[in-house]
């Protein structure tokens, strides 16, 4: 037996030159790979990426999601938040091969991003989380994946987790996915265990140090008949080969003739494989951790082996172009120093810098400026690019995203005549990408008359930028409304651009149904001898509707339109002197006058729900309708969906996109449309006018919350500081605070945290290493709080970042994920009502919080994984809050059996739905020292309690 120690070593690259110099136009397409990584959100692409980048010399440093220096996360949003937002391109080499490599985002908000990239690969690497298999979003972006017939790898990421369990992987691919999985991978260890694969088609050992190294040395072991694993890994070879040999006639045909299954050869199998990956009738499956530096070069390895060539991967439209330039505009950016920026795949022919081409889609010409290779954000200068690589071109001024290129207009009219002369049924350009519909509009405007043509040109390039993004203007309220595809999806449009806020009666689609005021049909004349109407001039009748209209489009009540309004005109009189605008004005005047007598009431709008989900949320999602006051129609099934219909005012729909999401662990889809206006309550309408009225200044020097401060404690406590004045001045308040030493500003933040008044705002000027209480309870709190919070706060014990309603929570799971990696030594949490929080926050709590005492989830959305997650992780807990959360007796009686439940002293699930009797029965027998147990509005009563209830009761109850 012998051992290999192979490296991987990363050399520095040169500078953008320097890359741009060493790019070979003439590689052979042969060894080129157009790659992208697809996944739910959170599952390691862009960790994975970043380990590509590193082993291949693309990079000498890797980045972490969580440290926000990723190369391909670049915008400072996806660094702050910690997820990816745009797609981003990049070039490596490997072994030889080129690879362009695109990695897309996985949350549902940014789906057109992953269409578009798929629309130009060749190949695409699935990653799953491995403790959590396919979720949600996988599911989605393997249907798009398989819409445009890419072949696929699956990659199990995240084996290091204590919980991740490879065959239920496996099973969850066949069964969701229905895909044929071909496992060539077994992973060596479990949970922190893990540290290397058995590669089952070369029968070789790969393990990988357990040292903090970077990976780059592995050592790779053949399988002797003498090794413990051997004879396990040589019937999964068996079985493995057996799949394949179903799916490639070649492969069987070499088994009839070989005397063993075991005589196969590795080259056998590995061309076996390939085949059956482009034809898509099996999908390979590899294991590793990324974050860990496990197992990445064996997937670099499959990627150069099992996936196509833009050779082997042929569009029909190529063969209408006869090698002549064949391009498809997938994406553009704006670039502040290179302006409109277009990604380009080249299917045929070859692309020059300052070369002209034919846009068949706008039947325009265009010329190329500067020609470019993406390495991210990093555009570096080429000469050349050659078919089956990814460009950027500069200087397109009228492609948009979707459009075909082509040599010249005489070719495109060659192929334009031949597909109408019905000579061949390939159409010649490219289909176009397939964006869904928006379900979430906004309003935005200027901040002031000089920046109105900034802002229309901003939206214009967001448009072109995003098929998904849509800018209309509201013809009733002259406002300009965005729509994009959930809350996240317009923030981060909206990111830099002047500020927006939500609609409240005018976030209605183009045709709403809703009657539209015509002037010839706004004033009705009353003619009567008394009068002298007969005789009213056209002019001064159409002054008279220019007036009737303006006073009704800008109503007594917040200046919103008026509807159902009909209005007599009964009698008039003008002097020579009278003008065409006094008459406009003297009408205005009087239809507002009239309309504040008549006791107007205010209209919302409400919005025709359709909510798609699995039968196990049905309840949860019913039970938040209700709340939201809303009106419950039919509910269908739609094979093991439930589709529930209903009417719900729009005001209560803000944040439903990412609560829905939450609320069902991403498993649940959503649609709606305008429905109808309909009367506000009185109580409601008080409302309404006070939110509407009171906005706060945004770009206000002074902050809001300073005015309950006492500022008399902070000057007895400031007595050592030399600028005592300065702690006066308004605009500069919060400097000063921040140059307080790091006890007071302790003490300060406590104060503060007692009186609500910590936000977003201030905390940057508070918060400080020494901090080892945070008190953030109902205190408005976003992500980047909890960032803040991940780099300073090192040394907390104590965090609570909950609130009484989930309006106050405006934090992520992304962002809360990472911040228990550096907050290890907190002993007392408190998340009430943090609805992000989900499985995947809670694995990451009990994998780094060993020392926790007191955890509060009540509101959480949280099931029955999380509960045995605390219950093996959590030896010193004593007390635990899960109220208000869908668990079930499954995970109870799993806790009562846990390490957790010989010193769990306080155990509230108040308002669970699914526990019952059998649990809270299960919890009092194994729970010793249980003091407190509250288990009111769950299905356990305490009549069937005390008759199945075996001991004396030690417990005080709190029902």
């Amino acid at each position: 037996m012998h051992s290999l120690k192979r490296s991987y070593g990363s050399t520095r690259r040169a500078g953008a030159s320097g890359v741009g110099a060493q790019w070979e136009a003439d590689h052979d397409p042969r060894r080129t790979r157009n790659v992208g990584i697809i996944a739910h959100i959170d599952a390691g692409k862009t960790t994975t990426t970043e380990r590509m980048l590193y082993y291949s010399g693309g990079t000498d440093i890797m980045g972490e999601v969580h440290d926000g220096d990723t190369v391909m996360d670049y915008m400072s949003l996806e660094r702050e938040r910690g997820i990816t937002i745009t797609s981003a391109s990049t070039t490596f080499h490997w072994k030889g091969h080129r690879v362009n490599l695109i990695d897309t985002p996985g949350h549902v908000d940014f789906t057109v991003e992953v269409e578009r990239a798929l629309s130009v690969l060749d190949g695409a690497v699935t990653i799953l989380d491995a403790s959590a298999g396919v979720e949600a979003q996988t599911l989605t972006v393997w249907s798009q994946a398989h819409r445009y017939a890419i072949p696929r790898i699956v990659y199990l990421n995240k084996m290091d987790k204590n919980s991740a369990v490879f065959e239920d992987c496996i099973h969850s691919i066949e069964r969701k996915l229905c895909a044929k999985p071909l496992p060539i991978h077994v992973p060596l260890g479990t949970g922190k265990a893990f540290n290397g694969v058995i590669d089952l088609v070369s029968m070789e050992r790969h393990v990988w140090p357990r040292d903090d190294s970077d990976g780059k040395e592995f050592i790779t072991t053949p399988l002797t008949s003498s090794d413990d694993m051997f004879t396990k890994a040589q019937n999964l070879r068996e079985e493995l080969i057996g799949s394949i040999s179903d799916l490639d006639d070649k492969l069987s045909e070499e088994i009839l003739s070989a005397s063993t299954v075991a005589d196969i050869s590795v080259q056998s199998v590995q061309n076996a494989v390939r085949r059956v990956t482009i034809r898509q009738l099996g999908f390979p499956v590899l294991c590793g951790s990324s974050y860990k530096n496990t197992g990445v070069q064996l997937l670099l390895d499959s990627i150069c082996r099992y996936f196509p060539s833009p050779l082997e991967k042929v569009r029909q439209i190529q063969a209408l172009y006869s090698g002549q330039l064949c391009a498809f505009a997938f994406k553009i950016i704006f670039d502040k120093r290179l302006g409109c920026v277009t990604f380009v795949r080249l299917y045929s022919g070859d692309l020059k810098a300052g070369q002209s081409m034919f846009n068949i889609n706008r039947d325009k010409s265009e010329k190329i400026h500067k020609l470019f290779v993406a390495f991210a954000d990093d555009f570096r200068e080429v000469s050349r690019v050659s078919a089956g690589n990814i460009a950027v071109v500069t200087g397109l001024s009228h492609t948009i995203t979707g459009d075909t290129l082509v040599t010249s207009q005489s070719v495109a009219n060659d192929a334009k005549r031949m597909f109408e002369q019905k000579r061949t049924d390939i159409e010649p350009v490219f289909g176009g990408l397939s964006v869904p519909e928006p379900v979430f509009y906004c309003s935005i405007e200027s901040p002031s008359l000089s920046k109105l043509k900034d802002l229309e040109l901003a939206l214009a390039h967001l448009q072109r930028e995003d098929p998904s993004f849509k800018v209309l203007s509201d013809k009733e309220s002259g406002q300009t409304v965005i729509k994009g595809m959930g809350e996240l999806h317009i923030e981060v449009q909206a990111w830099g651009s002047p500020q927006y806020s939500p609609l409240l009666a005018t976030e209605t689609p183009r045709d709403t149904g809703l009657k539209k005021w015509l002037t010839s049909e706004l004033v009705r004349v009353v003619v009567t001898k008394d009068n002298d109407l007969g005789k009213l001039r056209a002019d001064h009748l159409k002054a008279i509707e220019a007036g009737v209209q303006n006073g009704l489009d800008f109503g007594p009540i917040l200046s919103f339109p008026v509807m159902d309004v009909a209005v007599d005109l009964l009698w008039f009189e003008t002097t020579s002197r009278t003008t065409i605008p006094m008459i406009i004005s003297t009408v205005n005047q009087c239809v507002t006058n009239c309309l504040k007598k008549a006791s107007p009431q205010l209209l919302e709008p409400y919005m025709s729900l359709e909510i798609t989900t699995p039968e196990q949320y049905i309840g949860a999602i019913i039970s938040d309708l209700s709340v939201r006051r809303s009106q419950i129609g039919d509910m269908s099934s739609k094979g093991d969906l439930q589709v529930v219909n209903a009417v719900t005012p729009l005001s209560d729909l803000i944040n439903y996109s990412t609560f829905v999401r939450t609320l069902t662990s991403g498993t649940a889809s959503f649609s709606m449309h305008f429905e109808s206006y309909r009367h506000m309550s009185d109580a409601d309408q008080h409302k309404a006018i006070q939110r509407t009225s009171d906005k706060p200044l945004m770009n206000s020097t002074k902050p809001l919350s300073l005015l309950d401060i006492s500022f008399r404690a902070v000057f007895n406590v400031c007595s050592k500081c030399d600028a005592k004045r300065r702690l006066f001045e308004w605009q500069k308040y919060w400097q000063m605070i921040s140059e307080l030493p790091a006890t007071l500003k302790a003490r300060l933040v406590g104060d503060l945290s007692k009186r609500q008044l910590l936000s977003d705002e201030n905390i940057p000027y508070l918060i400080t290493n020494e901090l080892i209480v945070l008190n953030l309870n109902d205190c408005l709190k976003s992500d980047f709080t909890v960032n803040l919070i991940r780099r300073h706060c090192h040394r907390l014990k104590y965090l609570d970042l909950g609130a009484r309603i989930s309006n106050y929570n405006m934090v992520s799971a992304p962002a809360l994920t990472p911040l228990f990696t550096v907050c290890s030594g907190l002993e007392e949490l408190r998340l009430s009502n943090c609805i992000e929080v989900n499985d995947s926050v809670v694995d990451s709590i009990t994998q780094n919080c060993p020392h926790l005492q007191v955890l509060q989830l009540c509101g959480c959305s949280i099931t029955d994984r999380a509960v045995k997650l605390i219950a093996d992780n959590c030896p010193h807990l004593r007390s635990l809050d899960m109220s208000r959360t869908p668990i079930s007796d499954d995970g109870l009686c799993y806790f009562a059996s846990g390490v957790c439940s010989k010193n769990i002293r306080e155990l509230l699930v108040n308002e669970c739905s699914y526990v019952t009797v059998t649990s809270v029965q299960q919890l009092v027998n194994c729970c010793p020292k249980l003091d407190i147990f509250c288990f009111n509005g769950t299905r356990a009563t305490m009549e069937s309690f005390y008759e199945v209830i075996t001991r004396p009761l030690n417990i005080r109850f709190e029902v």
